[in-house]
Protein backbone atom coordinates (compact mmCIF):
# COMPACT_ATOMS: atom_id res chain seq x y z
CA UNK A 1 0.00 0.00 0.00
CA UNK A 2 2.77 2.48 0.92
CA UNK A 3 4.59 1.76 -2.32
CA UNK A 4 1.41 2.45 -4.33
CA UNK A 5 0.87 5.75 -2.51
CA UNK A 6 4.43 6.87 -3.11
CA UNK A 7 4.20 5.82 -6.76
CA UNK A 8 1.10 8.00 -7.14
CA UNK A 9 2.67 11.04 -5.58
CA UNK A 10 5.87 10.57 -7.58
CA UNK A 11 3.78 10.51 -10.74
CA UNK A 12 1.79 13.55 -9.64
CA UNK A 13 4.93 15.52 -8.77
CA UNK A 14 6.40 14.74 -12.17
CA UNK A 15 3.19 15.96 -13.83
CA UNK A 16 3.01 19.11 -11.67
CA UNK A 17 6.51 20.07 -12.78
CA UNK A 18 5.51 19.95 -16.44
CA UNK A 19 4.58 22.98 -18.52
CA UNK A 20 0.91 22.10 -18.44
CA UNK A 21 0.33 22.95 -14.77
CA UNK A 22 -0.21 26.16 -12.84
CA UNK A 23 -0.87 26.71 -9.15
CA UNK A 24 -4.22 28.14 -8.08
CA UNK A 25 -3.37 30.60 -5.34
CA UNK A 26 -5.58 31.10 -2.28
CA UNK A 27 -6.89 34.47 -3.51
CA UNK A 28 -7.91 32.91 -6.86
CA UNK A 29 -9.95 30.24 -5.14
CA UNK A 30 -11.52 32.79 -2.80
CA UNK A 31 -12.50 35.06 -5.69
CA UNK A 32 -13.97 32.12 -7.60
CA UNK A 33 -15.92 30.99 -4.53
CA UNK A 34 -17.35 34.46 -3.88
CA UNK A 35 -18.31 34.96 -7.52
CA UNK A 36 -20.07 31.60 -7.77
CA UNK A 37 -22.27 32.47 -4.79
CA UNK A 38 -23.58 35.52 -6.67
CA UNK A 39 -25.05 33.45 -9.47
CA UNK A 40 -28.50 33.36 -7.80
CA UNK A 41 -28.90 29.70 -8.78
CA UNK A 42 -27.63 27.04 -6.39
CA UNK A 43 -27.39 24.37 -9.09
CA UNK A 44 -24.99 26.60 -11.07
CA UNK A 45 -22.59 27.51 -8.26
CA UNK A 46 -20.24 24.57 -8.84
CA UNK A 47 -19.98 24.99 -12.67
CA UNK A 48 -19.36 28.72 -12.27
CA UNK A 49 -16.75 28.04 -9.59
CA UNK A 50 -14.89 25.73 -11.99
CA UNK A 51 -15.17 28.27 -14.79
CA UNK A 52 -13.67 31.03 -12.67
CA UNK A 53 -10.79 28.79 -11.60
CA UNK A 54 -10.22 27.80 -15.22
CA UNK A 55 -10.13 31.45 -16.25
CA UNK A 56 -7.70 32.39 -13.47
CA UNK A 57 -5.51 29.40 -14.23
CA UNK A 58 -5.44 30.12 -17.96
CA UNK A 59 -4.53 33.77 -17.38
CA UNK A 60 -1.65 32.75 -15.14
CA UNK A 61 -0.48 30.06 -17.57
CA UNK A 62 -0.43 32.45 -20.56
CA UNK A 63 1.47 35.09 -18.59
CA UNK A 64 4.05 32.51 -17.60
CA UNK A 65 4.51 31.09 -21.09
CA UNK A 66 4.03 34.19 -23.24
CA UNK A 67 4.12 37.35 -21.09
CA UNK A 68 3.97 39.68 -24.09
CA UNK A 69 0.50 38.42 -25.08
CA UNK A 70 -2.31 40.78 -24.07
CA UNK A 71 -5.21 39.07 -22.29
CA UNK A 72 -8.63 40.70 -22.00
CA UNK A 73 -11.16 38.83 -19.84
CA UNK A 74 -13.59 41.73 -19.33
CA UNK A 75 -16.17 40.28 -21.76
CA UNK A 76 -15.90 36.64 -20.72
CA UNK A 77 -19.20 34.84 -20.25
CA UNK A 78 -18.42 33.80 -16.67
CA UNK A 79 -18.24 37.45 -15.59
CA UNK A 80 -21.78 38.03 -16.86
CA UNK A 81 -24.13 36.18 -14.52
CA UNK A 82 -26.86 35.94 -17.15
CA UNK A 83 -24.54 33.98 -19.45
CA UNK A 84 -22.83 32.03 -16.67
CA UNK A 85 -26.29 30.87 -15.61
CA UNK A 86 -26.68 28.86 -18.83
CA UNK A 87 -23.16 28.35 -20.27
CA UNK A 88 -20.84 25.45 -19.37
CA UNK A 89 -17.79 27.04 -20.95
CA UNK A 90 -15.90 30.31 -20.66
CA UNK A 91 -16.45 32.22 -23.90
CA UNK A 92 -14.95 35.48 -25.18
CA UNK A 93 -11.58 35.24 -23.48
CA UNK A 94 -9.50 37.53 -25.67
CA UNK A 95 -5.81 36.73 -26.17
CA UNK A 96 -4.29 39.19 -28.60
CA UNK A 97 -6.58 39.13 -31.65
CA UNK A 98 -7.91 35.65 -30.87
CA UNK A 99 -11.06 34.50 -29.12
CA UNK A 100 -10.42 31.58 -26.79
CA UNK A 101 -13.08 29.31 -25.29
CA UNK A 102 -12.14 27.50 -22.07
CA UNK A 103 -13.61 24.07 -21.33
CA UNK A 104 -13.29 23.37 -17.58
CA UNK A 105 -13.36 19.79 -16.32
CA UNK A 106 -12.94 18.39 -12.82
CA UNK A 107 -9.66 16.63 -12.19
CA UNK A 108 -6.11 17.09 -13.43
CA UNK A 109 -5.71 13.53 -14.68
CA UNK A 110 -6.23 13.30 -18.47
CA UNK A 111 -9.92 12.82 -19.25
CA UNK A 112 -11.38 10.28 -21.65
CA UNK A 113 -14.29 12.37 -22.87
CA UNK A 114 -15.00 16.09 -23.13
CA UNK A 115 -18.58 17.38 -23.14
CA UNK A 116 -18.48 20.36 -25.48
CA UNK A 117 -21.50 22.69 -25.18
CA UNK A 118 -23.29 22.84 -28.51
CA UNK A 119 -23.74 26.59 -28.21
CA UNK A 120 -20.01 27.34 -28.42
CA UNK A 121 -19.80 25.57 -31.78
CA UNK A 122 -23.17 26.00 -33.48
CA UNK A 123 -23.89 29.61 -32.51
CA UNK A 124 -21.62 32.24 -34.13
CA UNK A 125 -22.04 34.52 -31.11
CA UNK A 126 -19.97 32.10 -29.01
CA UNK A 127 -17.57 30.61 -31.55
CA UNK A 128 -13.84 30.86 -30.80
CA UNK A 129 -10.55 30.54 -32.64
CA UNK A 130 -9.27 28.06 -30.05
CA UNK A 131 -10.94 25.68 -27.58
CA UNK A 132 -8.84 24.74 -24.55
CA UNK A 133 -9.42 21.93 -22.02
CA UNK A 134 -8.51 22.95 -18.48
CA UNK A 135 -8.56 20.42 -15.65
CA UNK A 136 -9.18 21.71 -12.13
CA UNK A 137 -8.28 20.03 -8.84
CA UNK A 138 -9.03 22.38 -5.96
CA UNK A 139 -7.69 19.98 -3.32
CA UNK A 140 -4.30 19.98 -5.04
CA UNK A 141 -4.54 23.71 -5.82
CA UNK A 142 -3.77 22.95 -9.45
CA UNK A 143 -5.07 23.73 -12.93
CA UNK A 144 -3.85 21.71 -15.90
CA UNK A 145 -3.95 22.81 -19.54
CA UNK A 146 -4.72 19.44 -21.12
CA UNK A 147 -5.33 20.05 -24.82
CA UNK A 148 -6.69 22.37 -27.48
CA UNK A 149 -8.21 22.52 -30.96
CA UNK A 150 -8.88 25.38 -33.32
CA UNK A 151 -12.34 26.21 -34.64
CA UNK A 152 -12.01 24.28 -37.90
CA UNK A 153 -10.85 21.17 -36.05
CA UNK A 154 -13.71 21.44 -33.54
CA UNK A 155 -16.29 21.74 -36.32
CA UNK A 156 -14.83 18.73 -38.12
CA UNK A 157 -14.92 16.66 -34.92
CA UNK A 158 -18.54 17.61 -34.19
CA UNK A 159 -19.77 16.96 -37.73
CA UNK A 160 -19.50 13.22 -37.26
CA UNK A 161 -21.46 12.99 -33.99
CA UNK A 162 -24.87 13.98 -32.68
CA UNK A 163 -25.25 16.24 -29.62
CA UNK A 164 -26.64 14.71 -26.46
CA UNK A 165 -30.13 15.50 -25.24
CA UNK A 166 -28.64 18.18 -22.96
CA UNK A 167 -26.96 19.90 -25.90
CA UNK A 168 -23.37 18.69 -25.50
CA UNK A 169 -21.09 17.14 -28.09
CA UNK A 170 -19.27 14.16 -26.49
CA UNK A 171 -15.73 14.43 -27.90
CA UNK A 172 -12.82 12.12 -27.22
CA UNK A 173 -10.11 13.90 -25.28
CA UNK A 174 -7.53 12.13 -27.40
CA UNK A 175 -8.77 14.08 -30.43
CA UNK A 176 -7.42 17.29 -28.86
CA UNK A 177 -3.81 18.32 -29.42
CA UNK A 178 -1.96 17.30 -26.26
CA UNK A 179 1.19 19.34 -26.86
CA UNK A 180 -0.17 22.53 -25.32
CA UNK A 181 3.14 24.34 -25.79
CA UNK A 182 1.94 24.93 -29.36
CA UNK A 183 -0.98 27.03 -28.15
CA UNK A 184 1.01 30.11 -27.02
CA UNK A 185 3.03 29.73 -30.21
CA UNK A 186 -0.13 29.84 -32.33
CA UNK A 187 -1.51 32.78 -30.37
CA UNK A 188 1.73 34.69 -30.93
CA UNK A 189 2.55 33.83 -34.54
CA UNK A 190 -0.71 33.13 -36.36
CA UNK A 191 -2.93 35.75 -37.94
CA UNK A 192 -6.45 35.64 -36.52
CA UNK A 193 -7.78 35.89 -40.07
CA UNK A 194 -6.31 32.48 -40.85
CA UNK A 195 -9.07 30.89 -38.73
CA UNK A 196 -12.36 32.14 -40.10
CA UNK A 197 -15.23 32.28 -37.62
CA UNK A 198 -18.88 32.16 -38.71
CA UNK A 199 -20.73 35.42 -39.30
CA UNK A 200 -23.60 36.28 -36.96
CA UNK A 201 -26.89 36.19 -38.93
CA UNK A 202 -28.61 39.51 -39.46
CA UNK A 203 -32.11 38.10 -39.01
CA UNK A 204 -31.92 37.39 -35.28
CA UNK A 205 -34.57 40.01 -34.49
CA UNK A 206 -36.95 38.67 -37.13
CA UNK A 207 -36.56 35.14 -35.78
CA UNK A 208 -37.18 36.45 -32.26
CA UNK A 209 -40.48 37.98 -33.33
CA UNK A 210 -41.43 34.71 -35.04
CA UNK A 211 -40.89 32.70 -31.86
CA UNK A 212 -42.36 35.29 -29.51
CA UNK A 213 -45.82 33.64 -29.14
CA UNK A 214 -44.22 30.30 -28.25
CA UNK A 215 -41.58 31.67 -25.92
CA UNK A 216 -44.10 33.87 -24.12
CA UNK A 217 -45.66 30.67 -22.78
CA UNK A 218 -42.46 28.71 -22.25
CA UNK A 219 -40.09 31.19 -20.59
CA UNK A 220 -42.16 31.63 -17.40
CA UNK A 221 -41.87 27.85 -16.87
CA UNK A 222 -38.09 28.10 -16.62
CA UNK A 223 -36.94 28.78 -13.11
CA UNK A 224 -33.86 26.93 -11.88
CA UNK A 225 -33.87 24.19 -14.47
CA UNK A 226 -31.74 23.87 -17.61
CA UNK A 227 -33.06 25.28 -20.86
CA UNK A 228 -32.89 21.88 -22.57
CA UNK A 229 -35.63 20.52 -20.30
CA UNK A 230 -38.14 23.09 -21.56
CA UNK A 231 -37.06 24.33 -25.00
CA UNK A 232 -36.17 22.78 -28.32
CA UNK A 233 -32.72 23.66 -29.67
CA UNK A 234 -34.28 25.98 -32.24
CA UNK A 235 -36.15 27.81 -29.49
CA UNK A 236 -33.05 27.88 -27.29
CA UNK A 237 -31.04 29.46 -30.11
CA UNK A 238 -33.36 32.47 -29.95
CA UNK A 239 -32.90 32.78 -26.19
CA UNK A 240 -29.15 32.17 -26.09
CA UNK A 241 -28.49 34.84 -28.71
CA UNK A 242 -30.52 37.52 -26.95
CA UNK A 243 -28.78 39.12 -23.96
CA UNK A 244 -32.01 40.62 -22.63
CA UNK A 245 -33.81 37.28 -22.51
CA UNK A 246 -30.86 35.69 -20.73
CA UNK A 247 -30.81 38.52 -18.20
CA UNK A 248 -34.53 38.06 -17.59
CA UNK A 249 -34.01 34.33 -16.99
CA UNK A 250 -31.26 35.05 -14.50
CA UNK A 251 -33.53 37.43 -12.55
CA UNK A 252 -36.57 35.22 -13.00
CA UNK A 253 -36.43 33.51 -9.55
CA UNK A 254 -36.78 36.90 -7.85
CA UNK A 255 -39.92 37.93 -9.75
CA UNK A 256 -43.06 37.53 -7.66
CA UNK A 257 -45.82 35.49 -9.28
CA UNK A 258 -48.37 38.30 -9.02
CA UNK A 259 -46.29 40.59 -11.24
CA UNK A 260 -44.95 37.88 -13.54
CA UNK A 261 -47.56 38.46 -16.25
CA UNK A 262 -46.87 42.19 -16.33
CA UNK A 263 -43.11 41.59 -16.33
CA UNK A 264 -43.45 39.23 -19.31
CA UNK A 265 -45.51 41.74 -21.28
CA UNK A 266 -42.91 44.44 -20.66
CA UNK A 267 -40.05 42.07 -21.45
CA UNK A 268 -41.29 41.35 -24.96
CA UNK A 269 -41.77 45.01 -25.73
CA UNK A 270 -38.21 45.70 -24.57
CA UNK A 271 -36.68 42.99 -26.73
CA UNK A 272 -38.89 43.35 -29.83
CA UNK A 273 -39.77 47.02 -30.19
CA UNK A 274 -37.22 49.47 -31.64
CA UNK A 275 -35.77 51.74 -28.96
CA UNK A 276 -35.13 55.49 -28.90
CA UNK A 277 -31.43 56.27 -28.51
CA UNK A 278 -31.64 59.15 -26.05
CA UNK A 279 -27.89 59.66 -26.13
CA UNK A 280 -28.53 61.70 -29.27
CA UNK A 281 -30.78 63.98 -27.28
CA UNK A 282 -27.97 64.77 -24.85
CA UNK A 283 -25.73 65.64 -27.80
CA UNK A 284 -28.12 68.26 -29.19
CA UNK A 285 -29.35 66.03 -32.01
CA UNK A 286 -32.66 67.90 -32.04
CA UNK A 287 -33.69 66.66 -35.46
CA UNK A 288 -33.97 63.10 -34.12
CA UNK A 289 -36.48 64.22 -31.50
CA UNK A 290 -39.02 65.38 -34.06
CA UNK A 291 -38.21 63.11 -37.02
CA UNK A 292 -37.98 59.75 -35.23
CA UNK A 293 -40.69 60.09 -32.59
CA UNK A 294 -43.59 62.11 -31.22
CA UNK A 295 -41.34 63.88 -28.74
CA UNK A 296 -40.90 67.66 -28.84
CA UNK A 297 -38.24 69.77 -27.17
CA UNK A 298 -39.53 71.09 -23.85
CA UNK A 299 -36.76 73.50 -22.85
CA UNK A 300 -35.47 75.49 -25.79
CA UNK A 301 -32.43 77.30 -24.41
CA UNK A 302 -30.62 77.91 -21.16
CA UNK A 303 -28.69 80.91 -20.03
CA UNK A 304 -25.12 80.73 -18.77
CA UNK A 305 -26.15 82.24 -15.47
CA UNK A 306 -24.60 80.68 -12.40
CA UNK A 307 -27.70 81.43 -10.33
CA UNK A 308 -29.47 78.65 -8.49
CA UNK A 309 -33.03 79.71 -9.25
CA UNK A 310 -34.53 77.53 -11.97
CA UNK A 311 -36.26 80.40 -13.76
CA UNK A 312 -32.99 82.34 -13.82
CA UNK A 313 -30.98 79.37 -15.06
CA UNK A 314 -33.38 78.71 -17.92
CA UNK A 315 -34.09 82.33 -18.75
CA UNK A 316 -37.26 83.46 -20.47
CA UNK A 317 -36.99 81.34 -23.62
CA UNK A 318 -38.32 78.07 -22.22
CA UNK A 319 -40.95 76.53 -24.48
CA UNK A 320 -42.67 74.87 -21.51
CA UNK A 321 -42.64 76.68 -18.17
CA UNK A 322 -44.72 73.87 -16.68
CA UNK A 323 -41.71 71.57 -16.74
CA UNK A 324 -39.59 74.15 -14.94
CA UNK A 325 -42.23 74.37 -12.22
CA UNK A 326 -42.43 70.59 -11.94
CA UNK A 327 -38.65 70.24 -11.63
CA UNK A 328 -38.63 72.85 -8.90
CA UNK A 329 -41.33 70.96 -7.02
CA UNK A 330 -39.69 67.56 -7.42
CA UNK A 331 -36.28 68.92 -6.40
CA UNK A 332 -34.55 66.25 -8.46
CA UNK A 333 -30.79 66.17 -8.80
CA UNK A 334 -30.96 66.54 -12.58
CA UNK A 335 -28.07 68.73 -13.86
CA UNK A 336 -30.31 71.25 -15.57
CA UNK A 337 -27.76 73.10 -17.66
CA UNK A 338 -26.45 69.86 -19.14
CA UNK A 339 -29.84 68.30 -19.82
CA UNK A 340 -31.64 71.26 -21.37
CA UNK A 341 -31.50 69.70 -24.84
CA UNK A 342 -32.72 66.33 -23.57
CA UNK A 343 -35.86 67.53 -21.79
CA UNK A 344 -38.75 66.61 -24.06
CA UNK A 345 -42.47 66.03 -23.95
CA UNK A 346 -45.29 64.41 -25.87
CA UNK A 347 -49.05 64.27 -25.48
CA UNK A 348 -50.63 60.83 -25.13
CA UNK A 349 -54.08 60.55 -26.68
CA UNK A 350 -56.08 58.53 -24.17
CA UNK A 351 -59.76 58.39 -25.15
CA UNK A 352 -60.95 59.49 -21.71
CA UNK A 353 -58.44 62.24 -20.99
CA UNK A 354 -55.19 62.98 -22.87
CA UNK A 355 -52.08 63.40 -20.74
CA UNK A 356 -48.72 65.08 -21.19
CA UNK A 357 -45.52 63.17 -20.50
CA UNK A 358 -42.15 64.85 -19.90
CA UNK A 359 -38.84 63.01 -20.16
CA UNK A 360 -35.38 64.18 -19.17
CA UNK A 361 -32.14 62.29 -19.72
CA UNK A 362 -28.63 62.82 -18.37
CA UNK A 363 -25.56 60.75 -17.64
CA UNK A 364 -23.92 60.42 -14.24
CA UNK A 365 -20.47 62.01 -13.99
CA UNK A 366 -20.10 60.62 -10.47
CA UNK A 367 -20.89 57.07 -11.65
CA UNK A 368 -19.07 55.89 -14.75
CA UNK A 369 -21.09 54.35 -17.59
CA UNK A 370 -24.50 55.13 -16.11
CA UNK A 371 -27.41 57.25 -17.27
CA UNK A 372 -30.61 58.59 -15.73
CA UNK A 373 -34.16 58.82 -16.98
CA UNK A 374 -36.82 61.02 -15.37
CA UNK A 375 -40.50 60.69 -16.41
CA UNK A 376 -43.26 63.06 -15.34
CA UNK A 377 -46.89 62.52 -16.37
CA UNK A 378 -49.86 64.79 -15.78
CA UNK A 379 -52.60 66.84 -17.39
CA UNK A 380 -52.40 68.83 -20.59
CA UNK A 381 -51.90 72.56 -19.91
CA UNK A 382 -55.15 74.04 -18.56
CA UNK A 383 -56.78 70.64 -17.89
CA UNK A 384 -57.56 68.90 -14.60
CA UNK A 385 -55.18 66.18 -13.31
CA UNK A 386 -55.94 62.69 -14.72
CA UNK A 387 -57.25 60.82 -11.68
CA UNK A 388 -56.12 57.19 -11.55
CA UNK A 389 -53.30 57.56 -14.08
CA UNK A 390 -50.77 54.76 -13.56
CA UNK A 391 -47.08 55.08 -14.46
CA UNK A 392 -44.92 51.96 -14.76
CA UNK A 393 -41.21 51.78 -15.61
CA UNK A 394 -39.62 48.41 -16.36
CA UNK A 395 -36.36 46.91 -17.53
CA UNK A 396 -35.64 43.32 -18.54
CA UNK A 397 -35.30 42.29 -14.90
CA UNK A 398 -38.87 43.30 -14.09
CA UNK A 399 -40.99 46.23 -12.92
CA UNK A 400 -38.87 48.99 -11.35
CA UNK A 401 -41.65 51.33 -10.30
CA UNK A 402 -45.45 51.28 -10.50
CA UNK A 403 -47.45 54.17 -9.06
CA UNK A 404 -50.90 55.71 -9.40
CA UNK A 405 -51.91 59.38 -9.41
CA UNK A 406 -54.30 60.13 -6.53
CA UNK A 407 -55.83 63.58 -6.91
CA UNK A 408 -57.69 63.25 -3.58
CA UNK A 409 -54.26 63.33 -1.93
CA UNK A 410 -53.50 66.63 -3.62
CA UNK A 411 -51.36 65.10 -6.40
CA UNK A 412 -51.41 66.79 -9.79
CA UNK A 413 -48.75 64.69 -11.53
CA UNK A 414 -46.86 61.43 -11.18
CA UNK A 415 -43.17 60.84 -11.77
CA UNK A 416 -40.45 58.22 -11.63
CA UNK A 417 -36.67 58.24 -11.97
CA UNK A 418 -34.45 55.29 -12.84
CA UNK A 419 -30.74 54.79 -13.42
CA UNK A 420 -29.04 52.19 -15.56
CA UNK A 421 -25.85 51.20 -17.31
CA UNK A 422 -25.24 51.87 -21.00
CA UNK A 423 -26.47 48.38 -21.94
CA UNK A 424 -29.82 48.77 -20.17
CA UNK A 425 -33.15 49.81 -21.67
CA UNK A 426 -36.30 51.10 -19.97
CA UNK A 427 -39.94 50.74 -20.96
CA UNK A 428 -42.48 53.35 -19.85
CA UNK A 429 -46.14 52.33 -19.71
CA UNK A 430 -49.13 54.54 -18.89
CA UNK A 431 -52.59 53.24 -17.98
CA UNK A 432 -55.57 55.55 -17.53
CA UNK A 433 -58.44 55.15 -15.07
CA UNK A 434 -60.46 53.15 -17.64
CA UNK A 435 -57.66 50.63 -18.19
CA UNK A 436 -56.47 51.92 -21.56
CA UNK A 437 -52.75 51.16 -21.90
CA UNK A 438 -50.11 53.13 -23.79
CA UNK A 439 -46.47 52.03 -23.92
CA UNK A 440 -43.78 54.35 -25.22
CA UNK A 441 -40.89 53.17 -27.35
CA UNK A 442 -38.16 51.80 -25.04
CA UNK A 443 -35.43 54.23 -24.01
CA UNK A 444 -31.79 53.26 -24.52
CA UNK A 445 -28.50 55.14 -24.16
CA UNK A 446 -26.04 54.04 -26.85
CA UNK A 447 -23.07 56.37 -26.59
CA UNK A 448 -21.03 54.45 -29.16
CA UNK A 449 -23.56 54.85 -31.98
CA UNK A 450 -22.02 56.54 -35.01
CA UNK A 451 -23.95 59.71 -35.68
Amino acid sequence: MKEEIFDYFDEYTEMADSETFVTLEDDCREQARNWSKRINNESREWPVYLQMLALKGFQHWIKQRQPDLAIDVSQTSVLNQAYANVMDAVCHCKVGDFDVCLLPIWGIQPADEILLPRAVVDLPEFAAHFYVIIGIDESQEQAAIQGFLNYDQIVAACDSIEPDMDWNYPLLAEDFEADVSNLPLNLSCLNAGSILLPVIPKNRQAVLRKFQPILEDLLPQIQKQPLWKVLTWEQATVVLTNADLLKWLWYRPSIAEEVLKTACLDLWQLVCRPAMNVYRWTQGQLDTITSESNWSLALATATRSSGTDLDTRFGNQCSDQTLVSLLKEISTDIPLEESVNSSVYQDIGFKFKPVRVYAAVWNSPAMENTWNLLLIAGALPGDNPPEGLRLRISDVTGVLMDDVLVTEAGESYIYGQVQGSFDEKFLVTLTDVNGEVKSLHPFEYQAEVSL
